[in-house]
């Protein structure tokens, strides 16, 4: 069973969401637990079927694996029990209490505690929420935590209406919660190991991922989980042993760019030796706490590295990762104006060529240096003002065509498209949408022989659609299945390759995300082109008159 895992937020707190720090005060500094041994305060009743001794001690055990953390000094300590059981009676005299100092770990044993605070039937979803309750951000500082575990899940009774999941599974979920407790929010580290249903490379996944994917290897720090607690508690061979690399995420125009997910990879261990930071994470003018400089939009920073080759990359923060699931510094998650990228040196441009999204530089890292000055610019896939041309088109005239209706409201919006018969296409010229090549829908609309762009619609390269990945690789080319519509409308793609006559496309949407507007003028001509960050493009033009055009719907064969 997948679980969500949540976070409970400070009293009033503007949140960082990021691999990272989760609050951050408006000077751009995380706050931390200055009290030594961070303290907490346990309950004094049962949980579930585990009784108080042995709850106290899971807890203790779960505060334990993050004050093992090698580059980071950090302890707990037990600032003793509650004064009293905590129960859904009298949770309000100790949870979402400042200055009392006490920072409660309150044992829910029924769920009626978080059905309390969520709403009936939320005690069968959700295991519990850890976090800093109480803070101050000038001194940017921690002064109490608290946290809520829900003994529902762990009563010895599994129905429906009661569900069960092992200790080790609970435990798994509390070091991820405790974690939020030292302020550390949600990595995206290893997107997809994490749902690609293969528990063999879960080792890769973080323990600060939003989503409980593998109990058993999340409930260990990775190098990701290390390192974001490491900069807020940073041992001294945090800084002398390891090297950090910063830049900053911009777009095409040279403004920098919130919220893109910055993964630094070395060379020789992709997957585990990999740490990652959304753009911006310490950007937040709006919080109390001081005037942030304008260098912190967009930046990110990368320590913790072991000496080494690194590659640099940026990636959508998936948009399932909302609300309390949320990472990176915007919710919902921004979307990339292009697809995801590498770092690519010299040829490091907003558009391809000469910069290829898929080529990558090395960085060498060496242990107590920064690298600074590593900038992503973004590549940029957009509608040019007018058709491309030396398009592929297809070699039998009729063989494309193209509908389009208003539905009754913009949620039944539709397009259909089919580019059939077309000229030689070989998968090399779909590039590799999987990994880092974009596409983008154009239709351009004439009056008076003089186009303009009636719908734009791009479909990123890589990232999940849902939990499963957006693009899928055959040996014929590559399909695109999108049902959440994101971001505009594309639903699906198919890519197929072949020679002259037997290559093949086809394009679906839907919904509000199209921006469709009808009629269409097609005086003389409606153009459609699906454009790819390679360059590529594939074309058919529908000459008037289209066999059905007006305010509800245009349907047209193509010439």
């Amino acid at each position: 069973m997948r679980l969500a895992l949540a976070l409970l937020l400070a009293l009033g707190a503007p949140i960082a969401r990021a691999a990272g720090p989760l609050i951050v005060n408006g000077a751009g500094v995380p706050l931390v637990w200055t009290a030594n041994p961070v303290p907490f305060n346990p309950d004094r009743g049962n949980l579930g079927a585990i009784d108080n001794a042995t709850a106290v001690g899971m807890v203790a055990s779960d505060f334990g694996v993050w004050a093992s953390v090698p580059t980071a000094s950090i302890a707990f300590g037990n600032a003793g029990a509650l004064p009293v059981d905590v129960t859904a009676a009298n949770f309000t005299a100790y949870l979402g209490q400042c200055g009392d100092g006490l920072s409660p770990i309150i044992f829910d044993t029924d769920g009626s505690i978080t059905d309390d605070l969520f709403g009936v039937g939320a005690s069968n979803e959700i295991l519990g929420f850890a976090g800093p309750e109480c803070v101050t951000y000038s001194p940017p500082v921690i002064t109490e935590g608290s946290a809520v575990l829900n003994g529902k899940f762990v009563d010895g009774i599994d129905t429906p209406s009661n569900p069960e999941v092992s200790v080790a599974d609970f435990n798994a979920v509390f070091v991820h919660e405790f974690g939020h407790y030292c302020n550390l929010d949600h990595s995206q580290i290893n997107l997809l190991e994490a749902f690609d249903g293969d528990p063999s490379n879960d080792d890769a996944i973080a323990t600060m991922f939003p989503i409980l994917i593998n109990p058993t290897t999340m409930s260990v720090p990775n190098l990701d989980d290390e390192v974001s607690l490491s900069m807020l508690y940073p041992a001294p061979s945090f800084a002398s042993s390891y090297g950090t690399i910063t830049g900053h995420v911009l777009r095409s125009d040279g403004t920098p760019f919130q919220g893109a997910y910055v993964i630094a990879r070395k060379v020789d261990d992709p997957r585990i030796t990999a740490v990652g930071m959304a753009s911006g994470a310490y950007y937040f003018p709006g919080a109390p706490g001081g005037t942030p400089d304008p260098d912190l939009q967009g930046r990110y920073v990368l320590p913790g590295l072991p000496p080494g080759s690194y590659t640099v990359e940026i990636e959508q923060i998936d948009p399932i990762f909302t609300d309390g699931s949320s990472i990176g510094p915007l919710d919902p998650p921004a979307t990339l104006p292009g697809p995801p990228e590498f770092w690519n040196g010299a040829n490091e441009a907003s558009t391809f060529p000469p910069d290829d999204p898929s080529e990558a530089v090395a960085i060498a890292v060496a242990g107590g240096t920064t690298t600074t000055g590593i900038d992503i610019v973004m590549n940029t896939l957009v509608c040019p003002a007018t058709p491309l041309t030396g398009c592929k088109r297809p070699i039998v005239p009729g063989s494309s065509s193209l509908q389009l209706r208003k539905g009754t409201t913009p949620d039944r919006d539709s397009l259909k498209w089919k580019w059939q018969r077309g000229a030689a296409t070989s998968t090399s010229d779909f590039g590799n949408p999987v990994a880092g090549t974009g596409y983008q829908l154009c239709l351009y609309d004439e009056t008076a022989g003089t186009p303009t762009t009636a719908l734009a619609a791009m479909a990123p390269a890589g990232g999940l659609c849902g939990t499963r990945p957006c693009w899928r690789a055959s040996s014929s080319g590559f399909s695109y299945a999108d049902r959440n519509l994101t971001p505009d409308g594309i639903s699906r793609i198919d890519l197929r390759a072949g020679a002259d006559g037997a290559a093949r496309i086809g394009v679906k949407g839907k919904g509000a995300n199209l921006g469709l507007t009808l009629p269409l003028a097609d005086d003389p001509t409606v153009v459609l082109q699906l454009l790819n960050a390679y360059g590529t493009c594939w074309e058919a033009r529908f000459p008037a008159p289209a066999l059905a055009s007006d305010p509800t719907r245009f349907k047209a064969v193509g010439d």
